[in-house]
């Protein structure tokens, strides 16, 4: 596997289990949620690489990337949950 693929594709989920918890209001159940899903996926669709290809590993990362920018430039619609909030509804 490819170590720069992997380094970026580590980078590109971190980003968007951050930005989960974050549009979640700190909840990490959503986060677990996604993580449980992150590491099944590969059962489901096979990206993991085996006889040297990694397109299939390259095409779900290339995803993730897209994904990842994709919610980092739009446009924000509500507000950011600070600390406060955070405080407020435990």
């Amino acid at each position: 596997m490819s170590v720069a693929l992997f380094i970026v594709s580590m980078e590109a989920m971190s980003v968007l289990f951050a930005w989960l918890v974050n549009r979640t209001a700190g909840r990490l159940i959503p986060a677990l949620l996604f993580y449980i899903a992150v590491n099944y996926w590969s059962w489901i669709v096979p990206v993991i690489p085996n006889g040297g290809s990694l397109r299939p590993y390259g095409l779900a990362t290339g995803l993730m990337v897209l994904i990842t920018l994709g919610l980092l430039l739009r446009k924000k619609t509500g507000r950011a949950v600070g600390k406060t909030d955070l405080l407020m509804t435990l």
